[in-house]
């Protein structure tokens, strides 16, 4: 396969091959699978490329035909609205977009393939994704405190037995985690402040499995922010519920604010 890439010609190949390094170079007008061999080349030397297809079906075949000519160096980052609820309902598409999000983050993709409407939709800014990032190691240290404070600040939600991806679970000195980037939770059993163990567990059973060396936590939730930011995204928030941003006062008297007692609506 990769002969038969090498033996072809596309449209653009000329000036692609010409591109001084650092710069950009866009190319329109081509077929869904002239542009699809056209971005495996170009990720068989080296460069990264974006593939803006008419919608996501088209994007995500062209993903496959990338990675069936030049490996596994193409994804394709399915449409989504940020949400900032865990609404009901399958959330497959958002891990989906955040497994392919780390993996662009980790500078492990060379084509990524999008649908024009895709390209259309705010994103969170790749910056807070690529700081709240934290790699754990067997042996590391790292409070189970701060973790758990981390992993809230990703988006993860706290739960008391882990069953999907997106949530974690603190139980003495054991936390389970499961990333969506990953087939499977991650399981630290800490000594102190020192990551002792870490190992992968099956989320219907519970049960510990393989031993792991490392384990990338990536954020569950692609709307980020930095903790400094935090004071104006509330004040912003409010504003828009339309809700007031001072204190409500508190009541002159504790009594005031609780209801009478039986006895008291008998003597009214």
């Amino acid at each position: 396969m990769k002969e038969l890439l090498d033996a072809l010609r596309f449209p653009g190949e000329q000036e692609l091959a010409e591109l001084p390094a650092g710069k950009a170079l866009a190319l329109t007008g081509l077929h869904a699978s002239l542009a699809a061999a056209l971005a495996a080349r170009a990720s068989r030397q080296g460069r990264r490329g974006l593939l803006v297809m008419d919608n996501d079906l088209k994007a995500s075949r062209a993903a496959d035909d990338i990675r069936q000519l030049a490996g596994g160096v193409a994804a394709h980052l399915p449409g989504g609205e940020i949400d900032l609820t865990r609404a009901a309902g399958s959330l497959e598409m958002q891990w989906r977009r955040l497994e392919t999000l780390a993996a662009v983050i980790r500078e492990e993709i060379q084509v990524l393939c999008v649908g024009a409407e895709t390209l259309s939709q705010r994103m969170g800014r790749p910056e807070p994704f690529r700081e709240l990032s934290v790699t754990g190691k067997r042996g590391g240290t790292v409070s189970p405190a701060a973790l758990t404070e981390r992993l809230d600040r990703m988006g993860y939600e706290r739960v008391g037995m882990v069953e999907g991806k997106g949530q974690y679970a603190r139980r003495g000195s054991i936390i389970d985690v499961y990333p969506p980037a990953l087939s499977q939770g991650v399981r630290l059993e800490f000594f102190d402040d020192e990551i002792d163990s870490l190992r992968g567990f099956d989320c219907i059973s519970q049960r510990s499995q393989e031993d792991l060396e490392r384990a990338e936590l990536t954020p569950a939730c692609e709307a980020l922010l930095r903790e400094s930011e935090y004071p104006e995204a509330s004040r912003r928030m409010r504003e828009a519920l339309g809700e007031e941003t001072a204190a409500p006062a508190a009541p002159a008297n504790l009594f005031d604010s609780l209801p009478p007692l039986p006895e008291d609506e008998e003597d009214l």
